[in-house]
């Protein structure tokens, strides 16, 4: 258990959910907070960390990491600047898993990670980190084998073709797993959405939901 007293005040502009003022005492137990206190009592046993002068602020959390490419140093580093949780978006599963263990082990600081597949993607010769589907027979036994090894979603790439991504997504759903990433390009984005495609990447192709709509609506 931990408290976090003599918390600094916070101006508040609009809504806010908790406001910590002068002489509040923040009680955490297993992670989250369990109390405010005026009082400013202290529960026996607890570790007490001076919050005099000092702010207090929810973990941040990034949502497109590629750990496999990235050094030794990101995973301190970003607990250090306040990010407690990250989303790897693919690349190699054992090297994640590896980081993930060394943190949850305590051996290296680091984030929360929330980790996919490797890349679920067509055929594209040389491309590391790929699962290949090229039918939706293959999709459909792509999805069972990463939930086999415990994957928080999958991560897809644009090269899918749609009959192996709509098969796929159809898995997922079934399975219980979410589906995010790039939207195949020869897939309309707002079809993929309806489809249960969750969180698509910054790389959507937009382009290709405005025309679709456009020759929908068209006379």
């Amino acid at each position: 258990m931990t408290s976090v007293r003599e918390q600094a005040s916070i101006p508040g502009r609009g809504h806010l959910d908790v406001l910590c003022a002068n002489g509040t005492t923040v009680v955490i137990r297993s992670g989250r907070i369990a109390s405010l206190e005026r009082s400013g009592s202290v529960p026996t046993g607890s570790n007490v960390i001076d919050g005099s002068g000092k702010f207090l602020m929810p973990g941040l959390w990034d949502m497109h990491v590629h750990f496999t490419l990235a050094s030794d140093l990101a995973a301190p580093l970003m607990l250090a600047t306040g990010v407690t949780g990250a989303r790897d978006m693919g690349g190699d599963l054992a090297i994640v898993d590896w980081l993930r263990t060394r943190i949850q082990r305590n051996d290296v600081p680091g984030p929360r990670i929330w980790r996919p597949s490797p890349f679920v993607d067509g055929n594209k010769p040389g491309t590391p980190n790929r699962l290949v589907i090229v039918s939706a027979a293959e999709a459909r036994r792509a999805v069972g084998l990463l939930q086999e090894h415990g994957v928080d979603f999958v991560k897809i790439h644009n090269g899918a073709r749609p009959e192996s991504y709509f098969a796929l997504l159809a898995e997922a759903k079934r399975l219980g797993l979410r589906v995010t990433g790039h939207i195949p390009l020869e897939v309309d984005p707002m079809q993929a959405i309806d489809s249960g495609h969750y969180s698509p990447s910054s790389h959507l192709r937009i382009d290709a939901s405005v025309r679709h709509n456009a020759s929908a609506s068209a006379p």
